[in-house]
């Protein structure tokens, strides 16, 4: 059954604020008349990230929040309280910043269009001969390898505190930049203006995914469908709906999804006709 709705608080989550933190605050907000506790992103981010928007495992309940166990137990505790649950759902980007902390960006880098990954992301094949594009350098690249802040150790590439992958059968020997140029990536100055895969607006680090491709859309629906088989799950908050491919089509098969009785937030809707759900 769900929750009327009455009033809506939200929480920013964040390592010092996770669902243990959260739950203990749930009385308080019962008393003050509260009927749905809106949480900011609960996928797998950024380690320290104080947002959750920069999701890297939209599959996994974020360790650093209390993981799926405690996400689970705040529900219960809202439920207990008569209070619905709202999760913030991300569908139009993941980070990359740190690169091996994302499953299917790590897989893509190192596998190129082959990974099973790759239908995930955006990317023009047929530019860049087949190589994703990376802008995160801050000189030129042969300046940056003979400064030593490029380099190769073991089978990663690191530059600062960024980490890539070296492609399976990557030559042994040769100098940096043959290496560097054997691999299914293609790291540059950030300043260079050119790109081959679709970002989450003009930022580099926030690389857009395709939910229209089935197997993201279930990925990023995983965390919201498994609370709501368990009946604990009132709400969805939506981010960026126009960054989608077709949000009427996706929402549409979110609704079918999540049930009739979830309540369905979208946030900056597409200008022009459009469906309620």
């Amino acid at each position: 059954m769900p929750v009327p709705r009455i009033a809506t608080y939200r929480l920013q989550l964040s390592p010092e604020l996770g669902f243990a933190e959260a739950a203990d605050l749930v009385a308080d907000l019962a008393r003050l008349g509260i009927s749905h506790l809106y949480l900011s992103p609960v996928a797998e981010a950024v380690p320290g990230s104080t947002h959750g928007y920069d999701v890297v495992d939209p599959t996994t309940v974020r360790t650093e929040l209390g993981g799926r166990e405690g996400l689970w137990a705040l529900a219960r505790v809202a439920r207990e309280h008569g209070i619905g649950i709202v999760v913030d759902l991300v569908p139009n980007h993941v980070a990359t910043s740190l690169p091996e902390a994302n499953p299917w960006w790590w897989a893509v880098l190192r596998e190129g269009r082959d990974a099973p990954e790759a239908d995930s992301f955006d990317v023009d094949w047929d530019h860049a001969d087949g190589r994703v594009i990376v802008p995160v350098l801050g000189d030129d690249p042969d300046r940056e390898i003979a400064s030593g802040a490029l380099r190769i150790e073991g089978d990663v590439v690191r530059y600062h505190d960024r980490c890539f992958p070296l492609r399976p059968g990557t030559i042994p020997d040769g100098d940096v930049a043959a290496r560097l140029a054997d691999q299914h990536y293609r790291l540059q100055h950030w300043r260079d203006p050119e790109r081959n895969v679709r970002r989450f607006f003009t930022i580099d680090d926030l690389v857009a995914i395709r939910p229209e491709h089935r197997p993201v859309r279930l990925a990023v629906h995983r965390i919201a469908a498994a609370l709501r088989a368990d009946g604990l799950l009132d709400g969805v908050r939506i981010d960026h709906v126009d960054g989608l491919a077709d949000p009427a089509s996706y929402l549409a098969d979110l609704r079918r999804t999540l049930g009739d009785d979830v309540w369905l937030l979208v946030e900056k809707i597409v200008l022009g006709d459009c469906l309620l759900y």
